[in-house]
This record gives structure tokens, sequence and C-alpha cells, in this order.
């Protein structure tokens, strides 16, 4: 629907709630996003991005969600997309709103990469760049590649899968698919239409080639946990986290908190990256550190 008519309709003292995608004229995807407010937060678009580019809304889920089930179905709904919407990477800082549907303001900070060494400090990172405006593209480097990344690793996790940054240079970035990503017949398609295209719509003309490098390992303990380290920024979105406690007889046991549905990604992912080597998975209660 147009979404001039999508505000004639709604009413402003009942504003309708849900998971919505905006699309341009050529109803080419520009943003997906969830609102409790989504009056307000369509309106928000407008004044921020403009008329040209906001032109039809399609709402997909009416129901009152909470921030994590919100964040979810977001995912979910870039999955079944071919391409990562520019409001969901590139220009992520312009277009994502507050719970009550209000522009969200960049946020700066220090992040520090889950593939750096454990020893790396914060003031050792690079923050992930942030646009400016009238700044089309981020710069090219680990840290920003790895910080993009994360707008895919949701849904990747959720079928079993995540990607590493193994390196950039020259405008070359490598990648490593993990768990059921490196395994699957799709996984040119995962490459081509979900990673190598996010990572254009927010680096540009600086992207040239995006590659793609396997690794084998031995199951040890300290290698199921440099794999599982992988999957903690999308469990961390969820306010969960995992770890590897033993690897015996073909069986990991994991301390794991989050989403079900994502617990049997990793599972499946484990069970794919160590063929052989692992056969089963064993969940335990999640333990805090120095209880």
């Amino acid at each position: 629907v147009r979404i001039s008519d999508f505000l004639e309709k709604e009413s402003s003292e009942t504003p309708p709630q849900g998971l919505y995608t905006i699309f341009n004229d050529q109803m080419e995807p520009q943003y997906v996003g969830y609102s409790n407010n989504l009056r307000v937060a369509v309106e928000s678009h407008l004044e921020k991005i403009g008329d040209t580019r906001c032109v039809n809304i399609r709402v997909e889920n009416g129901e009152l969600l909470s921030p994590n089930a919100a964040d979810l179905e977001v995912a979910k709904q870039l999955s079944r997309l071919e391409y990562t919407p520019p409001g969901n990477s590139a220009e992520k800082w312009k277009w994502e709103v507050s719970p009550k549907g209000s522009i969200a303001q960049p946020e700066i900070q220090t992040i520090i990469s889950p593939f750096a060494p454990e020893s790396t400090t914060a003031e050792e990172i690079v923050a992930p760049t942030q646009p400016e405006v009238g700044q089309d593209y981020q710069q090219l480097n680990v840290e920003n590649v790895d910080y993009v990344l994360d707008t895919v690793r949701p849904y990747l996790v959720k079928d079993g899968g995540n990607v590493a940054v193994v390196s950039v240079a020259d405008g070359v970035v490598a990648v490593r698919l993990e768990g059921a990503c490196g395994s699957c017949p799709s996984s040119s398609a995962t490459m081509k239409h979900g990673i190598e295209n996010t990572l254009k719509a927010s680096f540009g003309p600086q992207l040239k080639e995006v590659v793609q490098v396997t690794l084998s390992a031995p199951a040890t303990l300290d290698t199921v946990n440099q794999h599982l380290a992988l999957f903690k920024p999308a469990l961390h979105r969820f306010k969960g986290d995992i770890q590897c406690v033993a690897v015996i007889d073909s069986v990991a046991t994991v301390m794991y908190k989050g989403p079900d549905v994502m617990y049997s990604g990793v599972c499946k992912a484990l069970e794919e990256r160590f063929p052989g080597q692992i056969d089963r998975v064993e969940r335990v209660d999640w333990v805090e550190e120095g209880s």
C-alpha cells in the first residue's frame, strides 16, 4: 500500500504496531523494521529519508512484540530478501527507530571484534565508522566489515551457520562460512545475495571482491570454543551466550542461554563444522562465573 494512503487510513489515537517493510517507487526494499507506533515511525522515515524512497509500505505482523522478539522477526524477514536493504546496512544509522517510533541517533562506540585476540583492549580497536551526512560509504577494514555482517548473522545462526571475517586487503574481503553454511549447497547463493550484497551496500566501490576460504581443525575444547565465539555477537543481541565445557567421545557439552531456535542452529553448526568428530551436543544449565 502507498504510504500516503496508509497514513490517511490509520488513526493517530490508536497507533498500530508491527513488522514493516518500506519500499521505493520501484518496489525495492529500503528498510525492514518493527515499531509499536507505525504512524510515528513512518512519519519519521519520511522526514529523515524523504518521499522519493519512502513510497510504499507492507505490514506483515501486527502483534505487539518484545524487543528481542522484534529483532528476531526482522532478521527472519531480511533472510527472505535477495539482498539486505540499505536501511538495514549502510544507512542503518539513518533508518533505525526507537521502540516508540522516533528516529534513533547514530551511536559511536568502541566495539571489540569477536575475532580479535582475547588480549586485545578497547583502545587497540578502531570503532566502526558511522557515515556522516553526505558520506556514502564506511571505510573498508576488518572491524567495519565485521560490524556490518552483524546484520546478517542472526538468520545465518538460525539456519545453523555463521560467517567469520578472515582478512581485508586491497579491496578483497576473505570470509569463512561456518557450520551448515560452509557445507550447504546454497553457500554460493548465501555469499552472493546475503554477504556480498550486504557488504557492497555498505562499502561501495571500495569492495572489489568477496572470497570464501575454508579451515579444518580437530574438535578440541579450544577449537570448539573458538568456533562458538563466532556465534556470540548474534546471541548477545538476545541476551544469550554459549560456552563449551567438555568434548568427550564425540559429545560436546555446552552451557547455553538464549532462544531455543538459535540453540538448535548452533548444534547443527557444530556437527557440520566437525563432521565425524562431534555427533551430539548436550546442553547443561548456564552457570555464571564465580557462582
